[in-house]
């Protein structure tokens, strides 16, 4: 519903949908609000942690499931040939 909301989603069978299930208790604005500030505060910093120590390893997840599966596997792999 949050995307709906977001991005004015307003074709007729989405509307139906999502007036047909009752919003998600933590998928309300506040909620998502909450997450965000608490990964903002607490794991975005990670990134610049693990990258300045050579130890963060990226991924692009758009390339669907398959792909990001076999490039997590070739990570894990070669960190595991390494040490």
């Amino acid at each position: 519903m949050i995307y709906r909301q977001l991005f004015r989603q307003h074709d007729a069978a989405a509307v139906v949908a999502a007036e047909a299930h009752e919003q998600r208790g933590d998928d309300r604005e506040d909620v998502v609000a909450t997450r965000l500030k608490t990964y903002r505060a607490q794991t975005a910093p990670l990134i610049g942690y693990y990258t300045a120590r050579g130890l963060l390893r990226s991924v692009d997840a758009t390339v669907g499931a398959d792909r990001v599966a076999e490039e997590v596997m070739r990570i894990v792999d070669s960190l595991s040939a390494a040490g």
